[in-house]
C-alpha cells in the first residue's frame, strides 16, 4: 500500500488491484472515479467477437504525441455525437494498437486491447462506469504504462500560462475555455486531459469542443463556425461541436487549476485553495489514475496554484483569469 499526504489528507493506492481511497483508515473516502479495474485475468481466455466490428475507425486523438490507434465497436453504433468529437482526429495511416469494445445484451462490456482481453465489467443500475471507450482511445494513444492520469476539464494555453479548467459538469468550463481561446489561446483539451507519466506534461487531444446548446448565443459571436454545426443529443439535451478549434501543438506543463462556478449577480471572487481541497475537488470531479500512477499524477498537477472563482459572467470571469495568469507567472 503507498501513502501520500497532501496537505493532510492521506490518500492511500493500492497498485495490486488500482484502489484509490481518500481520507484516513478510520473513515475512508472511498473515490471510485479516481481508479479503473486492473488487468482482469478470469477473462483471459474471452476472445475477440468474429465478423464485422459495429462501427471502426482510425484515431490520433493526440496527434504525432501519441499513438495511432483502431477502435472498433460490436454490440453498439457510435452515435452521431461520439463520430463528430473524433472527426478532427481521424487519421489514414496504419494503427500502431487496436481497441476493441463489446456490447453484449445483458450489458456486460468487455475490453480487449491488441487481442488480448483487458477487463470486462456488468455495471449496475446507478452506480459509474468502470471505463468509456474515450478514456480507453485516450489511454491506448498515450499509452497504458505512459498514462498518469485522466482529468474531466478543460485546459487552455493563453498568455504563456496553461490552466486546467476542472469541476463537475455544468460549472461554465467549456464555455470559459472558448473565451481564452477566442482571446488568443489554444485548446489543450476541452473535456478530458491527459497527464503523461514521463514528465507530467499535458497532452494536447484533439477532440472537438461541445456545447450546450444555452451557450450557443455567448458563443456564436466568438466561433461563427458554430451556427453551421449539426445538433447531436446528450442525455437529452442539444450540443454542438466547434471545427477548426485553435489547438496547442506540444505538450505543457500545468501552471494553475481553476473551479469556476457561475453564478448570476454573484459578486465576482477569487478563491486560493489548499492542496487537500484541490484533490477532493478533482476526484468529485472526475479524475482517472491507478494505483501505480498517483504519485506521478499528484506531481503533474499544480495543487499549489489552485483557485475556485465565482463569476457572474464571460467578462468577469475573464478579469480574474487575468489576475491568475499573473499569479502563477511569481515564484510559489
Amino acid at each position: 500500500m503507498l501513502t501520500h499526504d497532501i496537505g493532510g489528507l492521506k490518500v492511500w493506492a493500492d497498485p495490486a488491484n488500482g484502489a484509490i481511497m481518500l481520507g484516513n483508515k478510520a473513515a475512508s473516502q472511498s473515490a471510485l472515479s479516481l481508479s479503473r479495474p486492473h488487468d482482469n485475468i478470469e477473462i483471459a481466455t474471452v476472445a475477440v467477437p468474429n465478423g464485422a466490428p459495429d462501427f471502426e475507425g482510425v484515431f490520433a486523438p493526440l496527434g504525432t504525441n501519441g499513438r495511432v490507434v483502431r477502435l472498433r465497436f460490436w454490440g453498439t453504433q457510435a452515435t452521431p455525437g461520439f463520430a463528430s468529437l473524433l472527426a478532427d482526429a481521424t487519421d489514414p495511416g496504419p494503427p500502431e494498437t487496436t481497441l476493441d469494445i463489446a456490447h453484449d445484451p445483458d450489458g456486460r462490456r468487455t475490453l480487449w486491447r491488441d487481442g488480448s482481453p483487458v477487463f470486462s465489467d456488468q455495471p449496475k443500475k446507478g452506480t459509474e462506469r468502470t471505463f468509456d471507450p474515450l478514456a480507453e482511445l485516450l489511454i491506448a494513444a498515450c499509452g497504458p504504462g505512459r498514462t498518469a492520469a485522466l482529468v474531466h476539464g478543460s485546459a487552455v494555453s493563453w498568455r504563456g500560462a496553461t490552466i486546467l479548467l476542472a469541476g463537475r459538469s455544468g460549472a461554465g468550463k467549456s464555455t470559459l475555455a472558448a473565451a481564452l481561446c477566442a482571446d488568443g489561446g489554444a485548446y489543450v483539451c476541452d473535456d478530458t486531459l491527459v497527464l503523461r507519466a514521463d514528465d507530467g506534461a499535458a497532452l494536447p487531444v484533439r477532440c472537438r469542443p461541445s456545447f450546450k446548446a444555452g451557450t450557443w448565443s455567448l458563443l456564436e459571436p466568438l466561433f461563427p463556425a458554430l451556427t453551421q454545426q449539426p445538433e447531436f443529443f446528450k442525455k437529452g439535451e442539444p450540443y454542438r461541436h466547434l471545427p477548426d478549434a485553435p489547438w496547442a501543438r506540444h505538450p505543457v506543463p500545468l501552471d494553475a487549476v481553476i473551479f469556476p462556478l457561475y453564478a448570476p449577480q454573484a459578486t465576482p471572487e477569487l478563491i486560493s485553495l489548499a492542496p487537500e481541497e484541490v484533490v477532493l475537488m478533482l476526484a468529485k470531479g472526475g479524475f482517472w489514475t491507478s494505483g501505480e500512477m498517483l504519485g506521478p499524477a499528484l506531481d503533474a498537477l499544480p495543487v499549489h496554484r489552485a483557485f475556485a472563482l465565482r463569476h457572474d459572467g464571460i467578462d468577469s470571469a475573464m478579469i480574474r483569469l487575468r489576475e491568475i495568469v499573473e499569479t502563477v507567472r511569481m515564484p510559489i
